[in-house]
């Protein structure tokens, strides 16, 4: 008996690859597909508006030029020319801070050409080039700090990937990223919410490293610099865990 005669004795529901599709199964199939597809695009949807928003942070990749007053302490920074004083943070491309640079040019008016990160009252700068003017005093910088002190739950992170260069640029998943972004000299800031402060004094002790990027609780003073928030952090640890048993540390009151 050939294939043929024997698949004509097959019942009327059996699938053979070969053969037109039975009916029954036809009016299955009609039903099943298009409610499988319906249910993964439900999925797919319910799994995406589940995610965390990354924030409002930009990155404008046009060059830009910013002209200031530069300072390489308490973090390398531009104080742009302006009757209200703007902090613009500097940094170099890649996971590097700016500090060689604005070493070599502190005290000095300078132009600056490099492309502007933003996210809320913090901008930095990315530099490229630099274009130096006539060197002249620079008034003094220092903090201003409250009598008070505060506690914040939220997270420490790298300004650069915070403010646009990375989305999301913190979280847990972004902690490998900041550990070696703040490692190599790119300002740390606390976030809380949508408040952040830049951190002092700077660079970090190392017993710090373990922090960042994760939930913690931190108790600081806050204060101001040239109107940019500031916090100098006295102690942290992670949130949820006693300060007397979990790893935490107690920062230099120094305002270097």
């Amino acid at each position: 008996m050939t294939t043929d005669q024997k698949t004509q004795h097959a019942p009327p529901d059996l699938y053979v690859g070969y053969r037109p599709v039975p009916q029954s199964t036809r009016r299955t199939l009609v039903v099943l597909i298009p409610g499988l597809a319906a249910t993964l695009l439900f999925i797919a949807a319910g799994l995406a508006l589940s995610q965390r928003s990354p924030g409002t942070a930009t990155w404008t990749t046009t060059p830009t030029q910013r002209s200031g007053m530069i300072y390489a302490a308490p973090v390398p920074l531009l104080i742009e020319d302006s009757p209200t004083p703007r902090i613009t943070l500097l940094v170099e491309e890649g996971k590097h801070g700016a500090q060689s640079r604005a070493g070599s040019l502190a005290g000095q008016r300078v132009t600056l050409t490099g492309t502007s990160l933003s996210r809320g009252e913090f901008e930095a700068l990315e530099i490229i080039s630099t274009n130096t003017n006539t060197p002249q005093p620079a008034p003094p910088l220092q903090p201003i700090f409250d009598t008070t002190t505060l506690t914040l739950t939220g997270e420490i992170v790298d300004a650069k990937c915070y403010l646009g260069a990375m989305k999301p640029g913190d979280g847990r998943t972004h902690k490998a990223c900041a550990t070696l972004c703040v490692g190599n000299g790119i300002p740390a800031l606390f976030v809380s919410g949508d408040i952040a402060y830049l951190i002092l004094p700077q660079p970090l002790p190392t017993t710090t490293s373990d922090f960042i990027g994760e939930s913690v609780e931190m108790t600081g003073i806050p204060g101001t610099l040239a109107g940019m928030p500031v916090v100098r952090i006295t102690s942290v640890h992670r949130k949820g865990v006693l300060a007397s048993t979990a790893a935490s540390f107690t920062a230099s009151t120094s305002t270097r």
